[in-house]
């Protein structure tokens, strides 16, 4: 099994000149809520593993790089993305285009109701509390929909965090 990036960011060796670290969340800190959606899926009469979710949201992560490098860029705001990452993230699972429908106004819902980028990645805490026991500055740069501060807290990561820029504020 290999190790996930916070992992291995907790055993590099870093150069004196370095003072600061800064993160993603989506994707590096925080992962979508894989149970959640398999419920939600479930409801609707589709059954997704957990294991599939997660190698299906790498598959719509490289659409989106596909389709930025092909267009010259994303277009949209977080919230007006998140309804084409959800289509390709139920795409890779293998779901059906005509379940996908009633799937995505759900997950759409869900997400609004509570952010479904939720779940820390493995030793993400571990990680972030290393690189400040280190004398590093550590932040939070995302192109979030204002939640991200939030939900960086509500998981226990925001203590490790001198700072979060959240695009929906920032622009």
């Amino acid at each position: 099994q290999t190790a996930g990036p916070c992992a291995i960011a907790a055993r590099v060796v870093f150069p004196a000149q370095l003072d600061a670290v800064l993160f993603d969340a989506g994707g590096t800190l925080l992962h979508l809520d894989y149970a959640w959606i398999a419920r939600i899926a479930r409801r609707r009469g589709v059954e997704l593993a957990e294991a599939s979710l997660r190698l299906a949201e790498v598959a719509a992560r490289q659409a989106i790089e596909t389709h930025a490098r092909a267009t010259g860029g994303v277009e949209g705001s977080d919230a007006t993305r998140r309804e084409g990452y959800f289509a390709n993230l139920l795409r890779a699972a293998g779901v059906a285009a005509e379940a996908a429908g009633g799937i995505l106004a759900d997950l759409d819902q869900a997400n609004l109701e509570a952010s479904l980028w939720r779940v820390p990645l493995e030793q993400a805490a571990e990680t972030l509390q290393g690189l400040r026991a280190r004398g590093l500055r550590t932040a939070v740069v995302s192109n979030a929909d204002g939640r991200v501060q939030d939900v960086l807290q509500a998981v226990g990561l925001g203590a490790h965090l001198e700072l979060v820029v959240d695009s929906h504020y920032e622009g």
